[in-house]
């Protein structure tokens, strides 16, 4: 939980959305939250560690993948992501030129459940509309990061298997019954720099 108060920076109102997102990949993962969440930090801040152990330890391997942006978008994007819940996409590599397009199949029918999240380094990694409805994006705390000592203590934690059942049990017993995920998002700072970004030209000059 600490951990989670540091990828969230601290704000009270982060925290519960991020949560909430959470239990939701718990409870309902078959209810889409239509919100896919953005998380900028400098490297070594722990984002991608908490979603590895989040995905395989929590969700389970069987419904959890990694993935490269690019090759995701661009390349085997059939069996790779089917029946998944969570993916998490790293554009840390996104700038490779060459993508693996994988071998042509049939199109098919399969249910969407996945709930996206997306790491990033940079300010400016997703174009965020004026009238964005479908990003959530946080600016963690960078004060713990390279911080070898405390990844040390945090990655005993989570290998422990001690506070896998005890998180499982505190995301399936949140109450999100009231939450709607696009209305009660957080406008963090983060989200709205990404927002002024994307501003046309033609709308800056008028302004």
């Amino acid at each position: 939980m600490k951990h989670i108060y540091v990828l969230c920076n601290h704000d009270t109102k982060t925290i519960k959305y991020f949560l909430d997102c959470l239990a939701n990949t718990i409870q309902q993962p078959y209810k889409l939250t239509n919100i896919a969440i953005l998380m900028k930090s400098q490297q070594w801040a722990g984002k991608d560690g908490f979603f590895y152990y989040f995905g395989k330890n929590i969700i389970g391997s069987k419904y959890y993948t990694r993935q490269d942006a690019a090759e995701l978008i661009c390349g085997r994007f059939n069996t790779e992501i089917e029946n998944k819940i969570m993916i998490v996409l790293n554009e840390a590599s996104r700038e490779k030129k060459q993508y693996n397009w994988g071998q042509r199949t049939k199109p098919y029918d399969n249910q969407n459940n996945i709930f996206y999240i997306f790491l990033t380094n940079s300010s400016n990694a997703i174009k965020i509309e004026y009238h964005d409805r479908r990003f959530c994006a946080i600016e963690c705390d960078n004060s713990k990061a390279n911080n070898k000592t405390y990844f040390r203590n945090l990655h005993t934690e989570f290998e422990s298997g001690k506070v896998d059942r005890p998180f499982f049990d505190f995301l399936m017993n949140r109450d999100i019954s009231k939450v709607n995920f696009t209305l009660d998002r957080p406008t963090t700072e983060l989200y709205k720099n990404m927002q002024s970004f994307n501003i046309r030209i033609t709308s800056q000059f008028l302004s």
